[in-house]
């Protein structure tokens, strides 16, 4: 099983049975080339966002789909056909790739594109690493004004209000992320902002593509305290409350836009032994007004506390393979320290994302029983049949294509 920066908070990159790959131990020697004029790279897959972005970014461009760390590896973003803020204009990963270069299960090397090879190409992004050891990325980067962004927050205090702005933000702002308060009980209001975010022009910013450095922090050790997470919880709830202030506007390098988190690079460590949760669901716009009710009652009447609340407006996604999470319409993330009634409560929010014909992202998830993974996904037998195409002994697993049934 291929393994990128370890990010993910499932078991997409776990393998218990078996061995792992580490990709960073398959280092090779090309190094990283950008076209400055046309903005196409071509980089290792092993390589991390921050390391791409500190060469791309002073030339004026920057990656297409950025993910919520900057430790998250190329090659795992196209693994997971990551997306972004900006989904809801430019689509995840998979729409800005030229070509992908990799490892099969015999050893050969291949060269895939929309072109060549179009069933392993797509059969790979987003196929949870499960087709082949992702070597080398080809993709077209976005062009940028500056390496500053223009963030906006727009309060809103009802599910209504909330898709409201998501829909009329979403064809004139390029990145946009709710968050709502996440300190659930009784009675409490569905209340927060939308994160409005530019590129920022480089009039009147003092050296506009240099990226000012910041300090990173390491937490000694995991918090000890008996029911630690949900004291931390109710802290960085509070943090992100005070950040996401309506009416607050800011300009912010690239790194703090995009990875405000990355300051504290062993945040998670903050929630103790029992550690979190992130809950990753999506379901279509037709649907969105009443599953996010839905889901705002559940999580009122069991006094749920999540650290954090966001929520994403997606456009309907280029790639249609059986496994990607993205579907035009909106994507709600919980992230909630686990207690003993965690998993239970988890089941029953399943219920509601089924019911309103969503789905869990498989990349954040490691307990989805086998039957909910073939009701949200139910046309997971056709990528299983490509799987087998061009991995027939089944030499990629992991444990989440076990648990899952991907694989055997």
């Amino acid at each position: 099983m291929p393994r990128g920066g370890g990010m993910s908070f499932g078991d997409v990159a776990l393998n218990h049975k078996g061995n792992v790959i580490e990709l960073k131990d398959l280092r090779n020697s090309e190094p990283i080339r950008l076209n400055s004029r046309d903005g196409t790279l071509s980089c290792p897959a092993h390589l991390t966002q921050a390391a791409v972005l500190r060469t791309v970014v002073p030339s004026g461009w920057i990656l297409p789909a950025i993910p919520g760390s900057d430790r998250i590896t190329i090659g795992g973003a196209v693994a997971a056909d990551a997306h972004g803020k900006n989904h809801h204009l430019y689509d995840s990963i998979s729409h800005h790739l030229i070509s992908l270069e990799l490892m099969l299960a015999q050893g050969d090397l291949v060269e895939v594109s929309r072109d060549n090879m179009s069933d392993l190409f797509w059969a790979t992004v987003g196929g949870l690493g499960l087709t082949g050891i992702i070597l080398r990325v080809n993709l077209k980067l976005q062009k940028l004004t500056s390496c500053y962004m223009l963030e906006e927050m727009i309060g809103f205090n009802s599910v209504d209000e909330m898709i409201d702005l998501f829909e009329t933000n979403k064809t004139n702002r390029d990145y946009l992320l709710g968050r709502v308060d996440g300190n659930f009980r009784p009675g409490m209001r569905w209340s927060g902002a939308l994160s409005v975010g530019v590129n920022a022009s480089s009039d009147g910013i003092n050296e506009p593509w240099i990226v000012p450095s910041r300090r990173k922090i390491y937490l000694p050790f995991p918090n000890p305290l008996p029911k630690g997470g949900v004291l931390a919880s109710r802290i960085v709830n509070s943090a992100i409350g005070y950040r996401f202030k309506p009416g607050r506007k800011q300009i912010k390098d690239v790194n703090r836009f995009f990875f405000p988190q990355d300051s504290i690079r062993n945040w998670n460590l903050a929630f103790g032994w029992s550690g979190f949760v992130d809950y990753q669901c999506c379901v279509p716009i037709s649907q969105a007004r009443l599953f996010v009710e839905s889901v705002h009652t559940f999580l009122n009447s069991h006094s749920v506390l999540c650290f954090l609340v966001a929520i994403k407006r997606f456009r309907c996604p280029e790639n249609t393979s059986p496994l990607v999470f993205p579907q035009d319409g909106l994507s709600v993330a919980l992230d909630i320290p686990i207690q003993p009634a965690t998993m239970e409560m988890l089941d029953q929010l399943d219920d509601i994302v089924e019911t309103y014909n969503g789905r869990v992202n498989l990349v954040k998830d490691s307990r989805l029983p086998r039957k909910r993974f073939k009701n949200m996904y139910p046309d997971y037998e056709t990528w299983r049949l490509m799987k087998e195409k061009y991995d027939p002994k089944g030499i990629f697993v992991s444990d989440l294509s076990r648990r899952l049934g991907l694989t055997e």
